[in-house]
């Protein structure tokens, strides 16, 4: 999971965005097992509804992808021009 605009994992408010085009809002929280990405429930995009999760983060990086040498003239809101957290989750809990 990428996460923009943050340079650590910290409490905050986010949005996801599944594969299916499906935008809901999450949070990134921290607790005594760790930090977790919470995710309310929600319908997908062929009308299944989705019940609350939350993963674990096992793992996370720092991206910069802002300065990238690309061959091409990319716009500067494609998904590879980017500053944030790479995160790796665990199996939802």
């Amino acid at each position: 999971m990428r996460v923009d605009g943050l340079d650590e994992p910290m409490p905050a408010a986010l949005h996801v965005r599944f594969g299916d085009g499906v935008e809901v809002g999450a949070e990134l929280l921290a607790g005594p097992h760790g930090v977790l990405v919470e995710v309310g429930a929600y319908t997908t995009g062929a009308g299944t509804r989705m019940p609350a999760k939350a993963w674990p983060v096992r793992s996370w990086e720092r991206r910069d992808n802002s300065d990238s040498d690309s061959d091409s003239d990319s716009d500067s809101d494609s998904d590879d021009n980017h500053t944030g957290l790479l995160l790796r989750l665990g199996r939802a809990l």
